[in-house]
């Protein structure tokens, strides 16, 4: 893929010829209005809902349970998409992470290189 373009249709990936090689349509039969990226990371296709004039998704890239930490850094996201701890699971994460030890390195007397 080397190009996207949106008309009201969806999402098309194209190649460097400008030939379809994707097409990414919404959900519901909408003309969709924009492409947003979520602050979760998710990429959607918006329409305008003139009734309640407002903008819904009629299209998300990743299910919930894709999203990166979508349970955040201790949670695990099961398969009905709801978040649990992972204690429930056995695991028991630590609470604190290591100190990282930095040391510092000392050119050889008999040399100009460092070791």
């Amino acid at each position: 893929m080397a190009l996207a373009e949106m008309d009201v249709l969806g999402l098309k990936l194209l190649d460097s010829l400008r030939r379809p090689v994707a097409q990414i349509s919404p959900a519901i039969e909408a003309p969709v209005s924009f492409l947003a990226l979520g602050d979760d990371g998710n990429l959607g296709m918006y329409f305008s809902d003139g009734h309640d004039k407002k903008f819904g998704p009629t299209y998300e890239a990743l299910g919930f349970c894709e999203l990166p930490l979508a349970c955040g850094l201790r949670g695990v996201c099961s398969a009905a998409g709801k978040c649990g701890d992972f204690s429930a699971y056995g695991v028991r994460p630590r609470r604190r992470t290591a100190a990282i030890m930095s040391a510092t390195r000392r050119p050889s007397p008999t040399s100009t290189t460092w070791r």
